[in-house]
């Protein structure tokens, strides 16, 4: 078995079923664990610029003329004889087409290409057991993800549902202004939070300012995608930049919270169960009380 991993979140979990072994060929950005870094990359990334405005711009204008955002070494990819190949549909931006991948492995005899596309943290935990049966090893994936839903179950118990937690925005990318979908919402809800922006299970959405205006978050998490602390400063300034923000109830009393966008909510893979214990502890008065 020889296995690439086409997105971060398929690294983690091949990691964390123990079959990084099987591993030959990643992606770009692929970058956890640290020892993975190691493996050669068969996918790069243009130079983008470094304000959100600018790289949406970029974005959207690599788009429309039909320039793809990660480029994939099919050279690369035939010379590593994959036979499992690990990505995803979903996003054009976070990693190599769809397309483009199955045509590159055409060419490298018997393999099997497998889609993880959750849109609910529960498929995130199906995904794990999905990828253990195409990598042979059924067993500890069962067992890795029998173990993580334990601690999401566990951490559920701490928050009281028949309390209304704090409305709470996740901010996916600052200019235009986004507020994130797929399995975000789900987490916000299930940790005792009532989400702002698109229902459990549908993408990403665009938004006007007025959407945070008028339903006043008491909490904000800023986790623009892709984007690591590091990087995170731009969007941080082009949010205090608008009149609009000082007024928002969670700006007023403090509770907004920057996170590492390539490692929080934008990777669906084990990460998440760990983000939601956090997520637990800030929005639940009863967790914080269990403490």
């Amino acid at each position: 078995m020889r296995v690439i991993a086409l997105t971060p979140a398929a690294a983690e979990i091949m990691h964390c079923i123990g079959a990084a072994d099987l591993l030959v060929g990643r992606s770009h950005d692929v970058d956890w664990p640290p020892d993975l870094t190691a493996l050669p990359a068969v996918t790069h990334a243009p130079a983008m610029p470094t304000g959100p405005a600018d790289i949406d711009a970029a974005v959207q204008g690599a788009t429309a003329a039909g320039h793809p955002l990660t480029h994939l070494d099919a050279d690369a990819v035939r010379g590593l004889a994959p036979t499992l190949v690990l990505t995803q549909r979903s996003c054009r931006v976070c990693s190599a087409d769809i397309d483009t991948v199955t045509e590159s492995v055409s060419q490298c005899g018997d393999v099997q290409v497998l889609t993880l596309d959750p849109e609910s943290i529960e498929d995130v935990l199906d995904d794990i057991v999905r990828v253990g049966e195409a990598c042979g090893r059924p067993d500890a994936a069962t067992h890795t993800m029998v173990h993580l839903r334990a601690r999401y179950w566990d951490a559920r118990n701490h928050v009281n549902p028949y309390v209304d937690g704090p409305r709470t925005a996740v901010i996916e990318w600052s200019a235009p202004l986004y507020l994130a979908g797929h399995w975000t919402p789900a987490m916000i809800e299930a940790a005792g939070g009532i989400p702002v922006g698109p229902k459990a299970g549908t993408p990403s959405v665009a938004v006007d300012p007025d959407v945070l205006i008028q339903t006043k978050p008491e909490r904000i998490l800023i986790a623009p995608c892709g984007v690591g602390l590091e990087g995170a400063g731009p969007h941080v300034e082009s949010l205090e930049h608008e009149t609009w923000w000082a007024e928002l109830p969670a700006v007023k009393t403090g509770c907004v919270q920057v996170l590492d966008g390539t490692r929080s909510f934008s990777r669906p893979g084990p990460g998440l169960i760990d983000l939601f214990e956090w997520l637990v502890e800030w929005l639940s008065p009863l967790a914080q009380a269990d403490r």
